[in-house]
Order: C-alpha cells, then sequence, then structure tokens
C-alpha cells in the first residue's frame, strides 16, 4: 500500500503481503477522530490489502460527495473501496468483494450493528432501489463507471442516486450475501444524510432516472 500526501487527505499503510487494485476512500470531519482512527484499523487488518487508503478531511463542509469525488480523483486502483468514517470493516471485507467482482460494476455486501435494521441485507432488486436505498454504501465500485456516469452529486442521498444512473445506465450489480462490516449510526453525526428535508428531491431524482 503506497502513502502519499497532500493538504487535508493522507494515505495509511496496512501490514497484509497480498495486495489487490483496490483503492479505500475515506471522507470525514475534524470532529470524528476517534470513529476515524478505529475505521483505519480495520483497513489495515483486512486480508486482502488495498494499494491505498485515501483519507480527506472535509475543512470546509463541502460535504460528503464532494469529498469522496476528490479522492477518487486522485486514487490508483481500478477499484474503488467506499468506507465511510464511523463504520468498521471486517477483516475479510475487501477479499470477499473483490472474489465476488468478475462481471460486476458494483459490489455491496451484508452489514450488522446496533440499532441497523437489516435494510441493506437483501438480493438486489432493481424495482427496491426505486423506493429506496438498498445498496449498501460501503461498496466496491469500478472506478471507470466513474468516467462513465459521472460523479457523486451533492444532494441528499448521493449514493442512492449514483446507484440509480449505475443502473440506468446498465451497470452489473452483485451483493454478496455475507457480514462484511459494521454499520455505526452515529446519532452526533451532522452530515448531508441527516438533512432527512431533502429526502423527497431525491426520491423524485430517482424516480426520474428510473422511471
Amino acid at each position: 500500500m503506497s502513502a502519499r500526501h497532500a493538504p487535508a487527505l493522507a494515505a495509511v499503510k496496512g501490514t497484509a503481503a497480498v495486495t489487490a487494485d483496490i483503492s479505500v476512500i475515506t471522507a470525514t470531519i475534524p470532529p470524528r477522530t476517534a470513529l476515524l482512527s478505529q475505521a483505519i484499523v480495520s483497513v489495515a487488518e483486512q486480508t486482502l490489502q488495498p494499494l491505498e487508503h485515501l483519507i480527506a478531511v472535509d475543512l470546509h463542509r463541502n460535504g460528503g460527495g464532494a469529498t469522496k469525488n476528490r479522492l477518487i480523483e486522485s486514487a490508483r486502483g481500478k477499484w474503488i473501496a467506499i468506507l465511510d468514517d464511523d463504520d468498521i470493516l471486517k477483516s475479510n471485507h475487501l477479499e470477499v468483494l473483490f472474489n465476488n467482482a468478475e462481471g460486476a460494476d458494483i459490489v455491496s455486501s451484508y452489514a450488522e450493528g446496533p440499532g441497523y435494521s437489516g435494510w441493506y441485507n437483501a438480493p438486489f432488486d432493481p424495482e427496491r432501489l426505486k423506493f429506496g436505498n438498498t445498496v449498501g454504501h460501503n461498496a466496491l465500485i469500478r472506478k471507470e463507471l466513474f468516467d462513465r456516469i459521472g460523479m457523486f452529486g451533492s444532494e441528499h442521498g448521493y449514493d442512492w442516486t449514483f446507484w440509480a444512473r449505475a443502473l440506468a445506465a446498465g451497470a452489473k450489480f452483485n451483493v454478496v450475501p455475507v457480514v462484511t462490516w459494521v454499520y455505526r449510526i452515529d446519532n452526533a453525526w451532522g452530515h448531508e444524510s441527516k438533512e432527512i428535508a431533502g429526502l423527497p428531491a431525491t426520491q423524485e431524482m430517482v424516480r426520474q432516472i428510473l422511471g
């Protein structure tokens, strides 16, 4: 895993000998240092290590989508693995997703965690995606897909609208029925996904994309 540095952006090293063509990216904000440190450790303990783990601090509150886009643009891997700063990967997460990536553009898996109702833990269903964000956000995404359909948006639920645009463009999804990450719902989080006032607009966007 390489180490690269830029203002408000850093890369950290893991320990495993086996690596894959994956860039893990994590967007964070200053108050979440403790959560971020645990996320970093979970990447370092992966049985299949990425090329790099890129981290950017959103100092100016540009939003998670914009911060992740910045990281994706600088990533070297052919695959982008999203890791939210308040979540933890089980040690087999990248290995499971990468081993199930053949023929897919987006690979996700099941999660567990306190207060998590399991809405991501189901086979991929295009019809369900029309009515809710049913693809786990800590997914593995083929980097060239961003070149095809564009980057994350700035709207509430930007990952949901990205999945919708990907599906409309013919992208292939694979949801692996294995629990590989811990979803920690941080009630103190003040980022855009907590702004539920934007949800109706996002729902309308998805309806327009998917029909």
